[in-house]
């Protein structure tokens, strides 16, 4: 009998299809089901991109020992800029964490109903204006923690690594974020050189999409999620990179 590969998906909350009806249309999940002569065993872990992102990775390559690493890269903690974040800064954590519900309330809604979005957009301003907003990490921090995480992999002779850039966020997102789109893609492109000097496989999430004009219609009503199809658009794009390292064994 064939021993189970294991793969190792280091990603998020979109790329563990939480935000979709049915988690089993992940990309994920979908790559399962696209090898099934390859019996894959799935382990997904959500990473951080902070301070601790190499010692999680050591402990996780310990408790898997995967064959397969795919990490999912997110910059939203760079290129997110929230009220709240500096709230806590003044005033402590707990009324930040009011402030953060009420953000992502608001968020959410905007995006799904045109109505709210035009409604909010003025006062959403003047907060920012007023109390100022901040990003949860710095983009230095950011390149920095999956520079060490990519580093960490490098040493891991017998896996095959792949690195999946992500997609970006919709338009109303960047009318709230003005650098989003600016920080989001040195990330991008920072990553994306990082893999490629590892010779690890690169996959830009965005691209499989059609650009950053072609995308909005694959994302679910937050901006920040994707539907079903994008996630089949990624597993379309890992199968065969999986199957061409792996089919023959």
């Amino acid at each position: 009998m064939t021993t189970p590969l294991r793969m190792l998906v280091l990603g998020h909350s979109d790329s563990d299809g939480s935000q979709l009806a049915d988690a089993q249309d992940s990309w994920p999940q979908v790559v399962v089901r696209g090898l099934p002569e390859l019996s894959i065993e799935l382990s997904h872990r959500t990473l951080f991109p902070g301070r601790s992102a190499t010692r999680f990775i050591e402990k996780e390559l310990a408790a898997t020992t995967p064959d397969i690493v795919i990490v999912a890269v997110s910059s939203f903690s760079a290129a997110f800029e929230f009220v709240s974040n500096r709230l806590r800064d003044v005033v402590g954590g707990r009324a930040a964490s009011v402030a953060i519900r009420l953000e992502h309330l608001a968020g959410d809604l905007s995006v799904s109903h045109q109505r709210v979005h035009q409604a909010t957009i003025a006062p959403r301003r003047v907060a920012r204006r007023l109390l100022g907003a901040r990003s949860t990490s710095t983009v230095e921090a950011t390149l920095s923690s999956y520079q060490g995480v990519i580093q960490r992999l490098a040493r891991e002779e017998n896996a095959q690594t792949i690195v999946l850039g992500g997609k970006g966020y919709t338009r109303y997102h960047e009318t709230m974020n003005p650098k989003m789109r600016a920080i989001r893609d040195l990330v991008e492109a920072e990553i994306g050189r990082m893999a490629e000097a590892h010779h690890f496989d690169w996959v830009f999430h965005e691209a499989l999409l059609g650009g950053p004009d072609a995308k909005h219609q694959f994302f679910l009503p937050d901006g920040v999620h994707c539907n079903e199809r994008s996630h089949r658009l990624v597993a379309d794009a890992i199968i065969p990179l999986v199957g061409s390292r792996w089919g023959g064994r």
